[in-house]
């Protein structure tokens, strides 16, 4: 939207000269029937009259839900007596219908005293200055809002640009989307671009929005993330976007065409457990079974060879000669470990160990290598 002044006097609404005390103020605005979210521009121009005093003016526009507004420029000259300021909008009127729009315009009057000591930088710094203030009233100002046309998704001058970082992928992996707008008027905020789809998963994150103000309107980008991933080959369908720009009252439409996306299928032989009839989930308790069986064994073996030891009523060669024979008939690892522990001689602890480590670690051992052991350190 471009709008000049000094050239097109007919773009401008005079809403009139008022008279305050002190001072006299006009407004204008480029139009008063706009589109939704068309940028208008709005100004406010006040004239010193009384002289005999120093004068400074806070104005500003309302804030609501049915429009927004920035402050674009703000003039300011003549002397200290004869104040002129022009305060420069642009509004965008959020609704169709009637907008009402109001404003508020403090004046702060003062002496030549207190300004030589308070004043600092431009009018509005009045800060440490001791002022007298009246809240000026400024009719509100309509706006009679027109509607947009059908299905108008964004409004002003866009151009659309999109990145999809590949159109082949495994299955399951993402595949990035990138959707930027950009260009001149109204944020081009859409909520939903890409519809849901039983065909793949979409994953989107909250758009990067970055706009500045130009004199007459704002420009910039938003800027849409997304990914999408699936088990097999899918379609992403065409995107249209429906723009309107109302400095041409012309409608358009920004496409994204329609994109097809191969999953490989060698990869999915990854995604498969290789067994056909997995076991059930549960909890095997097998484990807790046989170290009750071990711990129970152990404590038994050391305080039947702590009786022996303190009651010394068996000699030491029936002892070897009763272990002998218990080596030699055990049936497996467990046995020979049960028999040992019940021995209770700290001599056969790394037997002991070793076997106790093949039973939980699932490793192979050799009985008759461990019975071997066992007997070299019965002569040890």
């Amino acid at each position: 939207m471009k709008l000049n002044l000094g050239s097109s006097i007919v773009a401008l609404l005079l809403c009139g000269v008022l008279y305050a005390e002190d001072f006299t103020y006009t407004m204008h605005t480029s139009k008063i029937d706009p589109y939704v979210k068309e940028p208008i521009l709005l100004e406010l121009d006040i004239n010193q009259t009384n002289h005999d005093h120093v004068l400074f003016f806070n104005f500003d526009i309302n804030q609501s839900n049915h429009y927004h507004f920035f402050k674009s420029k703000m003039e300011e000259s003549g002397e200290k007596h004869s104040l002129h300021i022009k305060y420069t909008y642009i509004l965008y009127p959020l609704k169709s219908g009637d907008v009402k729009i109001a404003f508020t315009l403090i004046k702060k009057m003062t002496t030549d005293e207190n300004i030589a000591y308070g004043f600092s930088g431009d009018r509005d710094n009045t800060k440490g200055m001791t002022t007298t203030n009246t809240r000026i009233h400024i009719p509100s100002l309509i706006l009679h809002t027109k509607k947009l046309p059908a299905h108008t998704d964004i409004v002003g001058n866009f151009t659309l640009d999109y990145v999809l970082d590949k159109t082949s992928a495994n299955p399951y992996a993402p595949i990035s989307l990138n959707i930027k707008i950009e260009g001149e008027g109204y944020y081009p905020i859409i909520d939903k671009i890409i519809s849901n789809n039983q065909s793949f998963n979409l994953f989107e994150d909250k758009p990067t929005i970055h706009f500045s103000h130009t004199l007459d309107n704002m420009t910039g980008y938003v800027l849409y993330p997304f990914a999408l991933s699936a088990s097999k080959d899918f379609s992403l369908d065409e995107i249209k976007i429906h723009g309107f720009d109302p400095n041409k009252d012309k409608k358009y439409i920004l496409k994204i065409p329609k994109q097809a996306i191969n999953i490989t299928k060698e990869s999915q032989a990854l995604l498969v457990d290789k067994k056909n009839t997995p076991p059930p989930l549960g909890i095997d308790l097998h484990w807790l079974y046989d170290l009750l069986k071990i711990v129970f064994t152990f404590l038994v073996g050391y305080f039947t060879a702590r009786t022996i030891k303190l009651s010394k009523k068996t000699t030491p060669t029936e002892s070897n000669h009763t272990l002998l024979n218990k080596i030699n008939t055990s049936k497996d690892a467990k046995a020979l470990m049960r028999i040992l522990l019940a021995n209770g001689n700290k001599k056969y602890l790394p037997i002991i160990e070793k076997i106790e480590g093949n039973l939980y670690g699932n490793g192979k051992m050799n009985l008759k290598t461990l019975k071997r052991e066992a007997l070299e350190k019965m002569d040890a």
